[in-house]
């Protein structure tokens, strides 16, 4: 299988925080080299924001080149792997798989909820508000100049969730979106949720903020909480769900992270894309 890496060093508007840097510090890693000696070929794409623009200017931006580098990832039958320092990237993932006739979902995995809105965010930071915004709840005037589509919350489930802020839990039933806890996966039944909310979708859009995962896994993270979904888990969960059509790395943070939480976190993406894309 051929992917198409496509690096966003970028957090929200910003190229200068160890978040930012992590998607080029993942190559300058062996990433890359990683998957190639798993039998991947790859076609990396690094995609820079226009100097100059202020934050709404630069976030949608980079969405709508997003957007047409996975529309073309596709068209070339490469399936898209972004590495983003921002969930905001999902904003352009989500419009670039559009296609006429086919409906896409999300599976949201992340140990925050990322589901407020300017009101309710305690601190105004936009990764908060990032799949609030792909449901249309948040960020109107970003969703238009970005030219994302709106996705219902009955097409996004949410895996994971352990640091949940009161108007996000409230708001995930308002718009009946699933959210299930970080051990779902390890008592079976939340599989099953999944397959149900996802099973009827021609695309879905996998989201993975690596601090979803528990730190055993995956320590190399910048927001690390206690707890989370076991690799393994994801994994046999992965297997039994519809195959994606773009996956998305994100919250990685490489700032005092020794070599051993390093290799830990790269060696669990590579796993979860071994998963996705079996030979």
């Amino acid at each position: 299988m051929s992917l198409a890496i496509l690096i966003v060093p970028y957090e929200v508007d910003r190229d200068d925080t160890p978040i930012a840097r992590a998607p080029e510090e993942m190559i300058a890693r062996g990433f890359d080299k990683k998957l190639r000696r798993r039998g991947f070929a790859l076609a990396c794409r690094r995609i820079r924001a226009p100097a100059g623009g202020d934050k709404l200017e630069t976030v949608a931006s980079l969405a709508r080149e997003i957007a047409r580098r996975v529309a073309m990832a596709r068209e070339e039958d490469r399936f898209p792997v972004i590495l983003s320092g921002s969930c905001m990237s999902a904003l352009g993932v989500i419009t670039g798989l559009r296609q006429p006739g086919r409906r896409a979902s999300v599976l949201w995995i992340d140990a925050h909820g990322d589901f407020n809105d300017e009101e309710s965010s305690p601190s105004g930071y936009w990764d908060g508000m990032s799949l609030g915004a792909l449901c249309g709840r948040s960020l109107p005037t970003l969703r238009e100049l970005a030219q994302t589509i709106e996705l219902p919350g009955r097409r996004v489930a949410h895996l994971g969730g352990r640091s949940l802020d009161p108007p996000e839990v409230e708001a995930f039933r308002e718009e009946n979106v699933l959210c299930l806890g970080p051990h779902a996966l390890a008592r079976g039944a939340g599989v099953e949720q999944l397959r149900k909310r996802l099973g009827t979708a021609r695309d879905v859009y996998l989201h993975i903020d690596l601090d979803g995962l528990d730190p055993q896994d995956a320590p190399a993270v910048a927001f690390p909480e206690i707890g989370g979904i076991r690799l393994e888990d994801l994994k046999r969960a992965l297997v039994a769900l519809p195959p994606p059509a773009a996956v998305t790395f994100s919250a990685m943070s490489f700032a005092g992270a020794g070599p051993a939480k390093v290799l830990r976190t790269l060696g669990a993406c590579v796993e979860i894309l071994e998963t996705l894309i079996p030979e």
